[in-house]
């Protein structure tokens, strides 16, 4: 399975440090060193393992909409948060998704730079 490293990315600015950015920052990197012939990618945490196979019609994916795993306990929209950083007209789009997602190629790589 081919495997891409990337630098360490928790920096993201010389003043900037947090490790949540490595995510971010290393599918950033990866989409701008790298080509695929997949239409669609899996991001999927380290610690989380696929129990079966599915397919992308099974999980209504599509260029435009990707799909996410369900994290109930997550409370960042919920706290008034999200407020901070989005207008309100936005808001009802927000969701508790985390750990996996499946993203078309194109969408992850229009994404890629404005996740950080």
């Amino acid at each position: 399975m081919p495997t891409h490293v990337h630098p360490p990315m928790n920096r993201y600015q010389a003043d900037d440090w947090y490790p949540p950015y490595n995510l971010p920052g290393s599918v950033l990197h990866w989409t701008l060193h790298n080509t695929t012939d997949a239409d669609y990618v899996v991001k999927l945490d380290g610690d989380m393992v696929l129990r079966k196979p599915f397919t992308i019609e099974e999980l209504h994916a599509s260029k435009g909409n990707p799909v996410g795993g369900f994290y109930g306990y997550l409370v960042g929209i919920t706290n008034g948060m999200a407020k901070l950083f989005l207008p309100p007209d936005k808001l009802k789009f927000l969701s508790k998704v985390g750990g996996w997602v499946v993203m078309h190629y194109e969408d992850l790589k229009a994404v890629a730079p404005k996740w950080l």
